[in-house]
Parts: structure tokens; C-alpha cells; sequence
């Protein structure tokens, strides 16, 4: 067994708006990779209530990190099945079993439009997927790779090839605007040179896969919560991305011009209410604790910046669009990160969950991450 290619992955989603038609639709976005890929999303909700809220789960924005793409088909398949089979979910592993209802499975589907977004980057997947060993020079280049494959300087070699879709989200995005020149995010200049690996673009947004994103976010204006998925740090992390969060000081904050370089600096620490730091940890925590039942696999609960700051990136772009324009809707977000992803970590297929990086493990813990949202409503 192995990954899934971007072709199967298409293959799949195709098939299972197919096989759960009375419960699934198929979401055609409308910006073509560079490499003129057609991307698909899978919205999975009965009933037809206007004021439903929406889960919005993404997954392969990082070229290399393969796991998140079929995982997040596994969850599909098994919340799909649950909810067409009328049974419970029943998830054992070597730590435990996590059960769902056959009443919750039928409450999270007629309650929410769950939206999926398994494979936001093909190209760059495509790429990490070359066929290679260890003896090959370009071993590394291959399974490391993270961006896209938008070709940035004509002629070029792999330098000069590709932009990292998270940081490329209209947030903080110029870092001289934003950044003390200091600071560790803008060091030797990686997100702005085009030769960087964390290249952040032309401009915000500059990128069709980005804009596919974002597609999902302005057609679902209901979608409230939202998770994308990285590997290989095993974690969970919530808002802020860009700077340490406080909750006292409502001045400070990326509106506010005056604040201008500042981030970086000790004088800076990123505003966010109260009552949503409380909510992003609460739904940090129901993830974790959904995972951790299965395997006793820990993934520990930490800010955003716990290791680095870095501007552009997908949750911080979801939660800040309310503050931009008031009319939108308050998106909560996490990234989940799974332990391995890359070509060279071997992965089972659906049914055969054996690897660390195991399926079922994560699969409760989305699940859990919907409970705990249902709780809310």
C-alpha cells in the first residue's frame, strides 16, 4: 500500500459523491493549478437549513507532508458509511475504543455541512511523489518538497520554482509592513526570495490554490471552524500563527498601523478575545482527546508560535476575515499535524491501519473536534 496520487485522490472524491449521492455533493473549484489541475472539494450534509453551520477540513497545502490527504478521505469514507448504514462508529485501538452513535453520526451530518478539502496542492504533491531512492541525488529535493510549481524565473532550475501556499493567505502578508527586520521570520529573507523553500509570492493570495481556499471560505460564508492539516510534528496548535496571543490589550492588533515592524519584538503580542482563546483551546483539546483514546498517541496542544512566527498562513487568514469585514462570519481554526507524511514513511491504505501514522486515530479525533462543535449549537 502507499499514498494516494493527486489522480486517485480526484478518483475517489468522484466515486464518493457518487456512492453517497443522496448525502454528498462534489465541490468543482474554479482556479486550474499551474499545471492545470481541476481541484475538488466534497460537502457532506441531508437536510437543506439555511442557518446550518459549516466544518471546513483541509489537507495537502504542504507538497511533502503526504498523510493528510487520505486521511481525511478515510474520515469521509467512514462518517459516510456510518451515516448510510445507520450504525454506530467504532473506533479500537491499542489504548482503547471510541465510540460515536449511530444518533450522533445522524445529528453531525443533518446539523452541519462538513466541507473536505482532502489535496489542495497536486502539482507540488505530484512532484514529491516522484519515483526515487535514497541513492538518488534528488532523493531529498523529491520528499521534502512543500510548494507548489508555479515556475518563477524562466528556464529555471528547482530554485526558482514554487511558492509555500501557507504563507501566501492575505494576512500580515508584507512582512516589511508587518515584521521587525529583525525578527526570526524574516531571516536571511526565505519568504521573500523566490529561491526561499518558504517563498510567500508575488502578492497575497497570488496563487490559484490559494484562491481555491479562499473559494471555499466565500462560497460557504456559514463555515465557522476550521482545521488544516499538516505532518510531521505531531501536534495541535490555535490562533495566533504570526505573534503570541494576549487577551488584555484590544489595540494591539494587525489593524492598527501603528504597530507597524513591530512584530518580532517584545512590544508586540497579537490581540484575540477572550472567549475565543478559551474556544480554540476547548476544541484543541476535544481533538486531542479524540485521538488520545484510540493508541494513547499524545499530541500536545501548544499556541501557534510555539516554535516560530510566520505571516500568511491559513488559520490565521480564516479567523481574521471577521475582524476585516464584520459581516463575515468568525471562523475558529486549528492546525492539526500528524506524526511522518513524507514519501519515505510507509502509510497503509484504508482498511489496514497498522503504521504509527495511523487513520482511525485522527478520524476520532476530527470526529470528536465535530461533537464537541455540535455541543456548541
Amino acid at each position: 500500500m502507499s499514498y494516494r496520487t493527486p489522480a486517485n485522490i480526484e478518483q475517489w472524491l468522484a466515486g464518493a459523491a457518487n456512492d453517497y449521492s443522496s448525502f454528498t455533493s462534489l465541490i468543482t473549484l474554479p482556479h486550474k493549478t499551474h499545471e492545470n489541475r481541476t481541484c475538488h472539494a466534497l460537502k457532506i450534509a441531508s437536510g437543506t437549513n439555511s442557518s446550518r453551520p459549516g466544518i471546513f477540513f483541509q489537507g495537502g497545502i504542504h507538497a511533502g507532508e503526504l498523510a493528510s490527504p487520505d486521511i481525511l478521505l478515510h474520515f469521509i469514507w467512514v462518517l459516510a458509511e456510518a451515516y448510510k448504514g445507520k450504525y454506530d462508529i467504532v473506533i479500537s485501538g491499542s489504548n482503547g475504543t471510541k465510540t460515536f452513535t449511530k444518533a450522533t453520526v445522524k445529528a453531525l451530518v443533518e446539523t452541519f455541512d462538513i466541507i473536505v478539502f482532502p489535496l489542495m496542492n497536486p502539482d507540488g504533491r505530484q512532484f514529491a511523489m516522484t519515483p526515487a531512492t535514497p541513492s538518488d541525488p534528488n532523493y531529498e529535493l523529491y520528499t521534502m518538497w512543500r510548494k507548489n510549481r508555479r515556475v518563477l524565473m524562466p528556464n529555471p532550475d528547482e530554485l526558482y520554482v514554487g511558492v509555500d501556499l501557507n504563507r501566501n493567505y492575505d494576512y500580515v502578508w508584507k512582512i516589511s509592513d508587518y515584521f521587525a527586520a529583525a525578527s526570526a521570520v524574516n531571516q536571511n529573507g526565505i519568504l521573500t526570495n523566490v529561491d526561499g523553500k518558504d517563498y510567500q509570492g508575488d502578492e497575497p493570495a497570488s496563487e490559484p490554490e490559494t484562491q481555491n481556499s479562499k473559494y471555499i471560505f466565500d462560497h460557504f460564508p456559514n463555515i465557522g471552524y476550521f482545521i488544516d492539516m499538516h505532518s510531521p510534528f505531531q501536534r495541535i496548535t490555535y490562533i495566533w500563527n504570526d505573534c503570541k496571543e494576549q487577551t488584555e490589550y484590544t489595540y494591539m492588533n494587525f489593524q492598527n498601523g501603528l504597530y507597524k515592524n513591530y512584530r518580532g519584538t517584545w512590544q508586540y503580542i497579537e490581540y484575540i478575545p477572550p472567549k475565543d482563546l478559551q474556544l480554540a483551546k476547548k476544541l484543541a483539546n476535544a481533538l486531542h482527546d479524540g485521538i488520545v483514546t484510540v493508541n494513547g498517541t499524545d499530541y500536545p496542544v501548544t499556541p501557534g508560535t510555539n516554535d516560530y512566527a510566520y505571516p500568511g498562513a491559513s488559520v490565521n487568514y480564516a479567523y481574521s476575515r471577521h475582524f476585516v469585514n464584520s459581516s463575515l462570519k468568525k471562523v475558529i481554526g486549528l492546525t492539526l499535524e500528524t506524526p511522518g507524511g513524507t514519501q519515505n514513511f510507509y502509510a497503509p491504505d484504508f482498511d489496514t491501519c497498522t503504521h504509527p501514522i495511523t487513520f482511525p486515530e485522527v478520524t476520532a479525533g476530527l470526529l470528536e473536534f465535530c461533537v464537541c462543535v455540535l455541543g456548541l449549537q
